[in-house]
Formats: C-alpha cells, sequence, structure tokens
C-alpha cells in the first residue's frame, strides 16, 4: 500500500503531466487509473489477509479436535486388531452354531397363524408397492429410464 502511494505522488509522475500534450493526457488518466487499481488492489489483499487470520482463528479449536480424533479414527488397523477380530468372529460362529436350532423353537415360527401370516404378506406387499411407486415418482416415468 505505501509502494503504491509513493508512485501516486513521486516527481516523475508530476514531471509527466506537466508536459501537456493531449496524447501525454489520456497516457496520465490511464496510468492514473492503473495506479489507482493496484492502491485498491493492495488493500483488497491487506483485508483478505486480515480475514483469513480470523478464520484460522476462530477454525482452530475446531481443526485441533477433529486431528484428535483423525489420529486415532483414521489410522489403519494393526496387527493386534486383526487377531483381535479373528477371535471375536471365531466366537461368534461357535454360539451361532449353537443357539440356531434354539431361536427357531424361541421364535415360534411354526406357531404363526394363517391370519398372522397373511397379515404380514399384506404388509410385504405394501412395503414393496411404496417403494416401486417412489421409483417411478423418482424416474418421473413409468417404465424404465429417459436417456
Amino acid at each position: 500500500m505505501l509502494k503504491c502511494q509513493t508512485i501516486l505522488d513521486s516527481s516523475k509522475f508530476d514531471n509527466f503531466l506537466r508536459q501537456g500534450s493531449e496524447e501525454k493526457i489520456v497516457k496520465s488518466e490511464i496510468l492514473f487509473l492503473f495506479y489507482f487499481f493496484i492502491l485498491k488492489m493492495s488493500q483488497l489483499v491487506v483485508k483478505a489477509k486480515a480475514l483469513a487470520n480470523k478464520v484460522v482463528v476462530a477454525a482452530r479449536p475446531q481443526l485441533e479436535e477433529f486431528w484428535k480424533y483423525a489420529k486415532v479414527e483414521l489410522s489403519p488397523p494393526m496387527p493386534a486388531d486383526f487377531q483381535k477380530l479373528k477371535k471375536t468372529a471365531e466366537t461368534a460362529k461357535n454360539a451361532s452354531k449353537k443357539d440356531v436350532k434354539g431361536q427357531l423353537k424361541k421364535s415360534g415360527i411354526g406357531q404363526v397363524t394363517v391370519s398372522e401370516a397373511w397379515l404380514n404378506v399384506l404388509v410385504t406387499v405394501e412395503v414393496i408397492t411404496w417403494f416401486y411407486m417412489g421409483e417411478v415418482i423418482g424416474r418421473r416415468h413409468f417404465v424404465g429410464y429417459k436417456v
């Protein structure tokens, strides 16, 4: 900003204006507009730097919290994690083999009446119908997508 003001106030610019021909006056107006543009741009840069500093200060706490969780949650798995996962999968597999027959008896699939089964079929048909109606509305066409 100071550089632009010294250019505008410089003696070379004043001497150039004093020479007086019309062509030089036009040139001087162009130079004045150019220097004015540089002055405004330098002021804009100063404002942009101040705004960027404010944004950095305001965003710092959120970014620190994000990085704290990102270091833990976004890190790749360690070999110990794979071993723990393998043990968990094995215990779940063994538990599911034992419980399948017991769960079928407890759930009462064989105890459903005809009216309950018919009600379940109607609810399933309603859900499927609403799904396909949503597809038709989304496509805005009954058959296929308009290509």
